[in-house]
């Protein structure tokens, strides 16, 4: 199996951002048709997220409206935050002295266009439970 690295870069709150959370943020946009931040420079797009991680998180270093905190395999210190669309993993590194927002993950999940026209067809009913 290769893993891909995505590169970190910094933003303008001290906070890194990988490219990879950068490119997911640009494709869930996209799709949702907002063009300004699909067409935001690198720069100034991680400033909105590293914006939109802190306030979901709170101030470092002790993250205090965070979402979830575990431990990673490497020792670091991982944070869960939990905006109002997206879901943001960040490493805590060097003891605090560091943190790179490195996933996002939406939290609305487009269904799949098989799904979808299930859905619209006149037979479909929702299960309850």
């Amino acid at each position: 199996m290769i893993s891909k690295r995505s590169s970190v870069e910094s933003s303008s709150f001290g906070i890194g951002v990988s490219t990879g959370v950068r490119k997911t943020i640009r494709e869930f946009y996209s799709k949702q048709g907002i063009d300004a931040i699909v067409v935001m420079k690198n720069k100034d797009l991680n400033d909105v997220i590293a914006s939109d991680f802190l306030k979901a998180a709170g101030d470092p270093p002790y993250f205090s409206k965070a979402y979830h905190k575990f431990v990673l395999k490497s020792g670091e210190i991982a944070v869960v935050a939990k905006s109002n669309r997206l879901f943001y993993i960040a490493a805590i590194r060097a003891g605090g002295a560091k943190v790179d927002i490195i996933s996002v993950q939406y939290l609305i999940k487009e269904p799949s266009p098989e799904v979808r026209k299930r859905r619209l067809s006149k037979e479909w009913k929702p299960t309850t439970h």
